[in-house]
């Protein structure tokens, strides 16, 4: 709360009050079912236990699974409709997709191919963005790409990259994609957003070491449905390179 204050009264940053916002009720939230867990099972600790799954019915669980697809395939459909937009109903069916994701998550569903639905939903968050139009739209991707045009056809890293001359890395990545797949320059530099949602894995696999499994595949999930590392996975500049090798440091 007192960083909540703090930020909206001092420091009027609208991503650092999301974050202790989201900080301040998640430890409210915490705090009223410890309070209720403990008032309901006097003696007991409860936590969220790496070898207990929640109790569901199986037939429950491959109806929700089955539901994820189902979901997966309609969002698809959706993009495939060719107007350059991504309606209500696309987010609304993500965010649903990542709620079934979480039960399941909760169940105790194997860890590989809950793993698996995170990185799609990622990718579709992203690259559903990416795609949207022919073109990359935004001043900085719009950069990036002829950066990486420029830096195909001079065939090395030039003064002309500025500060990225000294690190051109996100460059050869995806210049090495653009020669190997054959493809455009907006599809190359995608592979951008790729390794992102790949360094998800990274996240998964701390919080699974410093807790458990289940810890690692939430906070996995939070992350890819996050609106600043989204963000950083559509509005693409070699900077989100950077944010995808962090967790993998």
């Amino acid at each position: 709360v007192v960083s909540f204050l703090f930020s909206f009264l001092v420091l009027k940053t609208l991503l650092i009050i999301q974050i202790s916002a989201t900080l301040a009720l998640a430890s409210g939230v915490y705090l009223v079912l410890r309070r209720k867990n403990k008032a309901n099972l006097p003696g007991r600790n409860i936590e969220l236990s790496d070898e207990k799954a929640v109790s569901s019915s199986p037939q429950i669980i491959k109806f929700l699974d089955v539901v994820f697809w189902i979901l997966l395939s309609v969002n698809l459909l959706l993009l495939t409709r060719g107007d350059y937009s991504r309606p209500l109903s696309f987010l609304l069916l993500v965010s649903l997709m990542a709620a079934i994701l979480a039960v399941q998550i909760f169940s105790g569903e194997k860890m590989g191919y809950s793993l698996i639905k995170v990185l799609i939903i990622g990718i579709l968050l992203r690259g559903s963005a990416w795609f949207q139009f022919p073109s990359a739209t935004g001043t900085d991707p719009i950069n990036e790409i002829g950066l990486l045009q420029r830096f195909l056809i001079q065939g090395h890293a030039g003064p002309f990259m500025e500060g990225y001359y000294y690190y051109p890395i996100a460059y050869i990545v995806s210049g090495f994609f653009y020669l190997i797949a054959d493809v455009g320059a907006k599809e190359a530099f995608f592979v951008i957003s790729l390794i992102e949602v790949i360094s998800l894995i990274f996240i998964f696999l701390m919080g699974k070491e410093l807790f458990n499994r289940k810890v690692g595949l939430l906070a996995c999930l939070v992350i890819a449905v996050f609106d600043w590392h989204i963000y950083f996975g559509f509005w693409l500049k070699a900077m989100t390179l950077g944010v995808a090798l962090v967790p993998m440091v």
